[in-house]
C-alpha cells in the first residue's frame, strides 16, 4: 500500500505550499506541445512569485535585527560589513 511520505517536500505539502508544484504536474502531464508551453510558463512564474516572497521576508527579517542593534545601543554592529546578525 502506498503512503504519501511525510515532511516538507512530501507531495500534499507542496501542492498547498508553493505555486509552482501544481504546474509542474501539469506540465508533466500535458498531452500537446502549447499545453505544455502554457504550464511551462506558470511553472517559470510560479518559481518567481515563491522567490520573491522569500526575498521578501528575508529583507524584512535582516531590517529587524538590524533596527535592533540600533536601538539597542550597538549601532556599530549594524554598520560592520563583516558582522551578518540574520
Amino acid at each position: 500500500m502506498y503512503t504519501e511520505p511525510k515532511g516538507p517536500f512530501s507531495p500534499s505539502v507542496l501542492r498547498h505550499g508553493t505555486s509552482w508544484y501544481g504546474p509542474l504536474l501539469r506540465t508533466l502531464n500535458a498531452s500537446s506541445a502549447s499545453e505544455r508551453r502554457l504550464e511551462l510558463t506558470a511553472l517559470a512564474n510560479g518559481f518567481i512569485e515563491d522567490i520573491e516572497c522569500a526575498i521578501v521576508y528575508t529583507a524584512a527579517e535582516h531590517l529587524a535585527t538590524q533596527m535592533s542593534f540600533i536601538t539597542s545601543g550597538y549601532e556599530e554592529r549594524s554598520t560592520r560589513p563583516d558582522e551578518i546578525a540574520c
